[in-house]
Formats: C-alpha cells, structure tokens, sequence
C-alpha cells in the first residue's frame, strides 16, 4: 500500500512537471497563435483546484509588473509594441504550477527553492531567446546576471507568500 502511495505521489509531481512545460513550450513557442491552449490549460487546472486561482493572480501581479519593469529599462525587448499578451498567461501559469506543487516547495530548504528560482527564472528567459520569445539586448552575459538577481528576489518573495498563503489555506 506504501509503495502505492509513493508511486501515485511521484506519478502527480511528473504530471504536473510535464504538464507545466508543455504550457511553457506552447506558451512562449505559439504565443498568441495558440494563445487558446494554454488559456483552457488554465482553465481546466483552476476548476480542478480554485484556490490556485487566488493565488496564481497575487504572484502573477508582481512577476508581470518585474517583467514589464525589466522591459521599461531595456532588459527585455519583445516584437509586440506593447507587454505581450502571452507573457501575462505565461505568469499565470507559472503561479498556477508553483501553488500546485507548493508540497513540495514548503518541506524543502528555503535557500535552496531561492537558488533555484534564481537559475530557473534566468534559464526560462535564456531559452526564450533561443526560441525567438523575447530578446535581451544588453546581451547574453548582462542579461543573464540582471535576470538572475531579479529572479532571486522574486523566489524570495514567492516563497514566503507561497508559504503564507499555504497556511492560510489549510487553516480553513
């Protein structure tokens, strides 16, 4: 029965996993011609689990505002005039993911969730202009270290709030 559980917990954190990188990939890859997917994507996670919702629009709101921050002083540049659409559903649905795997965020070490954020962040943006997503004119190296920092910060806020807002939610 153990091993059940253990196969059934690992086989949920794949799901997702896979799950969130098809939305990334169809996400940043489509942009707004596939817009839709990811939109029912979403859609489809916030029925199965409403409170993802609450909590993908109050990380989200702070994400989009650093993106479109870091956008402003010309880290990023997009082809779009304006912030892009399909940015804004990518923060969605990286919150969402992040409160549907929070489980696993909350036992881990702080530092250590923070490190990753950090590397993760800037690796997501880094593949975002291989892919043609977003361009990153101060180049590679510069982009790469801004990006970084920002990232940190960020994972330091997410995970209090994630932490927060998980208190909060089982206290209910």
């Amino acid at each position: 029965m153990e091993l059940h559980n253990v196969m059934s917990s690992n086989f949920k954190w794949v799901a997702v996993g896979l799950s969130f990188n098809l939305f990334w990939f169809v996400t940043v890859v489509g942009q707004s011609h596939f817009i839709w997917l990811p939109c029912i994507m979403l859609l489809i996670s916030w029925w199965l689990a409403p409170r993802g919702l609450l909590f993908a629009l109050s990380l989200a709101i702070p994400g989009i505002i650093m993106d479109a921050m870091l956008t402003h002083v010309g880290v990023y540049a997009f082809e779009a005039a304006l912030f892009p659409f399909w940015l804004v559903v990518l923060w969605l649905g990286f919150s969402t993911f992040i409160w549907n795997i929070r489980e696993l965020i909350v036992c881990r070490r702080p530092y250590v969730m923070i490190a990753l954020g950090g590397v993760g962040g800037m690796a997501s943006y880094l593949a975002g202009e291989r892919l043609g997503a977003v361009l990153l004119p101060l180049g590679l190296v510069t982009s790469a270290m801004i990006i970084s920092i920002c990232w940190t910060l960020f994972s330091v806020l997410g995970l209090r709030w994630l932490k927060a807002f998980d208190q909060q939610t089982q206290g209910r």
